[in-house]
C-alpha cells in the first residue's frame, strides 16, 4: 500500500468524522431548541400565575377584576391600583411572549392563544380605558401588538359569560 492511498483513506475517515459530528450537533441543537421552547412556555405560565391566583384569592379580588373590566372608573383608588397591577403584569408578560414568538421560542398556536386572552381583557370597556391611559408607557411594538390583539378579540365577558353573569349564562343548565 502506498502513502497516497493511506492519505486518501485518512481524509475519508476525517471527512466522515466531520459529517457525523455535524449530524450530532444538529440533533443536539434541535433537542436544545425543543427544551428551550418548553421551558419558555412553562415560564410564561408561571409569570401569569400570580394574576390568576390574585383573582381566585378572595371574593373581593374577583369583584375588582369583574367590575374593573366592565368599568375601571367604578373602582376606588386602591382597587384601581390592584387591577392596574394585574393588567400591567399581563401586558408585560405579553411583551415577553411577543419576543419569544419572534425568536421562534413560542409556536403560532400558543402565541395566538395568549394574544386572544390579552385582547379579550383589553376589549372590555374598563380594560380599554385602562389600556388607552397606560399604553404610552410601552414600546411602539408592544402597543401595536396589543392594539392588533384588541381589534381581533371578542370581549372577555362574551368568552367567559358565566363569570360576568351576561345573557349567555342563561344557557348554562342549573345543577341539582
Amino acid at each position: 500500500m502506498n502513502w497516497d492511498a493511506i492519505g486518501a483513506i485518512g481524509e475519508l475517515i476525517g471527512a466522515t468524522a466531520v459529517v457525523l459530528s455535524l449530524l450530532y450537533l444538529a440533533i443536539q441543537l434541535r433537542q436544545s431548541t425543543r427544551f428551550a421552547r418548553l421551558d419558555y412556555h412553562t415560564k410564561t405560565i408561571s409569570a401569569m400565575a400570580p394574576s390568576y391566583h390574585w383573582r381566585a384569592a378572595n371574593p373581593v379580588n374577583a369583584r375588582i377584576f369583574r367590575e374593573g373590566l366592565r368599568d375601571f372608573r367604578t373602582l376606588n383608588s386602591d382597587e384601581r391600583v390592584m387591577l392596574d397591577s394585574v393588567l400591567t403584569t399581563t401586558v408585560l408578560s405579553f411583551k415577553d411572549i411577543l419576543e419569544a414568538h419572534k425568536n421562534n421560542l413560542l409556536d403560532g398556536d400558543n402565541f395566538r392563544a395568549w394574544e386572544g386572552y390579552v385582547g379579550a381583557l383589553l376589549t372590555m370597556p374598563g380594560g380599554a380605558l385602562w389600556w388607552q391611559q397606560i399604553k404610552v408607557g410601552f414600546t411602539d411594538e408592544v402597543q401595536s401588538a396589543v392594539d392588533s390583539a384588541v381589534e381581533r378579540s371578542a370581549p372577555y365577558d362574551q368568552l367567559m359569560s358565566i363569570i360576568f353573569e351576561t345573557e349567555a349564562q342563561k344557557t348554562i343548565p342549573e345543577t341539582s
